[in-house]
C-alpha cells in the first residue's frame, strides 16, 4: 500500500510539472509567434509579386507525412496556407487541363482532383484542384494564365501561425509526460500500479497522435500551395456568310428521313381517326338525346295538323 501511494504521488507530481512544462512552452511559442505576426506584411492582393516569392517563410520546402519530428522545424517561422482561384477560357478546355497538369508535375506538384465534361460541338467545361510547392506558386500561375484568357484570378491565404506553435508546444508537453510515465511503469511493483500508469499513459499517447496527426496536415498544407483552376470554353460567334451553303445528305440521311416521314404520316392518320372517335363519343349520346327530342316534337306538330285537317273535311254542308 505505501508503495501504490507513493506511485500515485509521482503521477500527480509528474502532471502538475507537465502541466507547468506547457504552459511555459505554450506562453514562450506564443510569445514569439506574437512577435513574428507583429513584423508580417499586409496583403494588398498582389500574389504573383508580394504573397509568395517575398515571404520565403510561409513557404518551406515540402515535409513527408510522417509521425516524426514533425513540430520541430525551425522555430517560430511564420505558418501561412495559400489558396488560388483562377478561371480561364481557353479554345479547349480538355487540352488546357492537360497542358495545366503537365505544368504542375514539372513543378514538383501534383493533381489531387479533375474533371471534365463537352457537348457535341467539342466544348465544354474543365476543373482540377492543384498542388504545387508554396515557393512555386507564382511560376505555376504563369504558366496556366498562357493557357487562354484569364477572367479571374483570386488567392487567399489562412494564418495559422498560432494556432500550430501552441499545438506543438501542446505535443512536446505530452511527449515529455510520455517519457515520464514511461519511467513510473517500468519502477512499478505490482498489477495495480501498472494498470495505473499504462492508462494514464494510453490517454497521452491518444493526445499526441492527435496533435502530432494535425501538425502533419498544417505542414503539409503549407508546403504545397492549392490552385482552384476552373476552365470554360469559348463563346463561338456567327461569322458573316458562314453556313450559307446547302447541306448535301447523304443517302442514308435521305432514307432515314423519308422513312421518319411515312411513320408521321400514318400516325397523324390514326391520330386523327382517333381524334374523330374521341368527339363521337362525346357527342354522340347527347346528339341522339336531342335528335329523339326534336324527332318527336316534329311527330307530334304533324300529328296535330293532320288530325284538324280531318276534322275540318268532315263538317256538315250548309242549309241554304
Amino acid at each position: 500500500m505505501k508503495k501504490t501511494s507513493l506511485i500515485a504521488l509521482g503521477l500527480v507530481l509528474a502532471l502538475l510539472l507537465n502541466g507547468c512544462a506547457a504552459a511555459a512552452v505554450s506562453a514562450v511559442s506564443n510569445s514569439a509567434a506574437a512577435s513574428d505576426m507583429m513584423a508580417m506584411e499586409s496583403y494588398d492582393g498582389d500574389f504573383l509579386a508580394d504573397t509568395v516569392s517575398n515571404k520565403g517563410t510561409a513557404a518551406p520546402a515540402a515535409a513527408p507525412l510522417d509521425n516524426t519530428g514533425a513540430g520541430e522545424a525551425s522555430p517560430y517561422g511564420q505558418k501561412i496556407i495559400y489558396t488560388a482561384y483562377l478561371t480561364i477560357t481557353a479554345d479547349s478546355p480538355a487540352d488546357a487541363l492537360v497542358a495545366a497538369q503537365e505544368a504542375c508535375a514539372q513543378l514538383g506538384g501534383y493533381v489531387a482532383d479533375s474533371y471534365q465534361s463537352a457537348n457535341g460541338d467539342g466544348d465544354g467545361y474543365a476543373s482540377a484542384t492543384l498542388k504545387v510547392p508554396a515557393e512555386k506558386l507564382e511560376t505555376l500561375m504563369e504558366r496556366l494564365s498562357g493557357l487562354g484568357k484569364t477572367d479571374s484570378c483570386r488567392l487567399e491565404s489562412d494564418e495559422i501561425t498560432m494556432d500550430y506553435y501552441d499545438i506543438a508546444a501542446r505535443l512536446s508537453a505530452a511527449r515529455a509526460e510520455e517519457e515520464q510515465l514511461l519511467v513510473l511503469l517500468g519502477n512499478c511493483t505490482t498489477i495495480e500500479e501498472m494498470l495505473l500508469v499504462r492508462e494514464q499513459l494510453a490517454a497521452v499517447r491518444e493526445q499526441i497522435e492527435s496533435y502530432q496527426g494535425r501538425i502533419n496536415l498544417w505542414d503539409h498544407q503549407v508546403a504545397y500551395a492549392t490552385v482552384e483552376l476552373s476552365l470554360q470554353a469559348v463563346q463561338k460567334t456567327a461569322v458573316a456568310g458562314e453556313g450559307t451553303l446547302i447541306e448535301l445528305w447523304s443517302a442514308s440521311d435521305i432514307g432515314r428521313r423519308m422513312s421518319d416521314g411515312f411513320q408521321n404520316g400514318w400516325r397523324f392518320l390514326l391520330n386523327g381517326i382517333g381524334a374523330i372517335g374521341i368527339v363521337l363519343a362525346n357527342v354522340l349520346l347527347p346528339g341522339i338525346v336531342v335528335a329523339a327530342i326534336v324527332l318527336g316534337i316534329v311527330l307530334l306538330v304533324r300529328r296535330s295538323r293532320k288530325k284538324r285537317r280531318k276534322g275540318e273535311g268532315k263538317e256538315p254542308p250548309r242549309q241554304q
